[in-house]
């Protein structure tokens, strides 16, 4: 997957310097640490890019290699640097779409599920977004799940969800 300015899953990640990273498969799951809700209760450093979720909350990964496979999982309650705002699948097809074609349906769907979450536009807002989304090498493995993420300059305490910054 690929993500616009920060990190990443089985993905491919432009951080906000426009840093890309590529995230493969991942082997640990973050269920244990989520409560009856689905709501992550604990920090877990290994966090399965795979299994994140509408309101889950990540800080930056401390890696910078091409290839990475997890994400440091923060309670939203605690300081992090990125929430989930959204996410959504890339057309089925046996053939990747090309970078660029998944990367357009990325920004158009994220830009588009911005407001609903944030409560104000994109334009109006303090806060930036990026995504994470399928690369050629995770379409094979099944990986079509473009994932929105919302962020501000600095780590943020608590959710982003209807806060209009």
């Amino acid at each position: 997957m690929t993500h616009a300015p920060r990190p990443g899953r089985l993905l491919a990640v432009v951080l906000p310097l426009l840093l890309a990273v590529c995230l493969s498969a991942c082997s640990v799951t973050n269920d244990g640490v989520r409560d009856e809700s689905g709501v992550a209760t604990e920090d877990d450093d290994s966090a399965d890019v795979l299994d994140m979720r509408v309101g889950d909350c990540y800080d930056e990964p401390d890696s910078t290699a091409e290839e990475v496979e997890s994400l440091p999982a923060r309670p939203c309650a605690g300081p992090h640097d990125y929430e989930v705002y959204a996410s959504v699948d890339v057309p089925e097809s046996d053939d990747y779409p090309g970078d660029d074609a998944v990367e357009e349906q990325a920004r158009t769907e994220c830009l588009e599920s911005f407001e609903s979450f944030v409560g104000i536009s994109s334009d109006q807002s303090e806060l930036d977004f990026t995504y994470l989304t399928p690369t050629a090498a995770s379409w094979p493995q099944g990986d079509r799940e473009i994932t929105c993420l919302v962020y501000a300059d600095d780590a943020v305490t608590g959710s982003l969800e209807g806060s209009r910054r």
